[in-house]
């Protein structure tokens, strides 16, 4: 009987997340076009079509010290990755704008390519060393200048398992580069509710814990930059192990 409920639910659900994304779309396409800010706009769109789903779901997000986001400066937010739920759970946990950083190849998936760009979101093309280096550079020169933020799953991709994997250098080699504070950001919950080798969806709650900020030192070393990424990792274990 209870197999059968959550099978029910995945379909509902998938259902749910159809109808809120192609609202979201068909909104932004008539309107963005006639506002100033289109990022922004998109933003602010998708949040109020965000929670309206997952409360139909009863998907709930429960979110703790998000005053240690900077409201005056620029951040990047290093984050663990569990499900592809993550990403509208954390859209709903950050007060200011932000981006993502993507995989380049998402701007070839049809619609999702989209969304990457009109919201501001970054794809860096690592196969094209020149255009790499350029939009990296591009990228240190907005975050220095407070015009973007970032979030970053450090790890690279979702966890197959829910447990934390091995975080990448980048995140924390941007942050010494562009002088951004990096906020520790541990989200849990989100495996059980879409797992990434599974359609299934179950109702749950996530959380997504703010740990202090971790500043980077400027030109940091490569042993500075690893004892950073041992502090962000230990926070982020840290707070995630509240919830077991």
């Amino acid at each position: 009987m209870l197999s059968f409920f959550y099978l029910f639910y995945s379909i509902f659900g998938w259902i749910v997340c159809t109808i809120a994304f192609s609202t979201h779309m068909l909104f932004v396409l008539i309107f963005a076009p006639f506002v100033k800010d289109p990022i922004g706009f998109n933003i602010a769109c998708t949040r109020p079509i965000i929670r309206c789903a997952l409360w139909i779901l009863r998907i709930k997000v429960h979110v703790e010290h998000a005053d240690y986001i900077p409201t005056d400066q620029s951040f990047i937010i290093v984050a663990n990755h569990q499900s592809h739920v993550d990403i509208p759970a954390i859209l709903l946990a950050i007060p200011r704008p932000f981006g993502f950083i993507a995989k380049k190849e998402l701007l070839n998936v049809p619609i999702v390519g989209w969304i990457i760009r009109s919201q501001g979101h970054i794809a860096i093309d690592r196969s094209n060393p020149v255009q790499a280096k350029n939009q990296l550079e591009a990228l240190v020169s907005s975050i220095a200048s407070n015009q973007k933020n970032l979030v970053i799953f450090a790890e690279g991709t979702r966890s197959a398992t829910g447990k934390l994997g091995k975080f990448k250098i980048g995140a924390f080699d941007l942050a010494a580069k562009s002088g951004a504070i990096i906020i520790p950001a541990s989200i849990s919950g989100s495996f059980g509710v879409l797992s990434k080798r599974s359609m299934e969806m179950r109702p749950g709650t996530i959380t997504i814990r703010f740990s202090p900020p971790v500043h980077t030192p400027k030109s940091a070393t490569r042993r500075e930059l690893e004892q950073v990424r041992i502090d962000v990792v230990a926070a982020i274990s840290e707070s995630m192990s509240r919830n077991v």
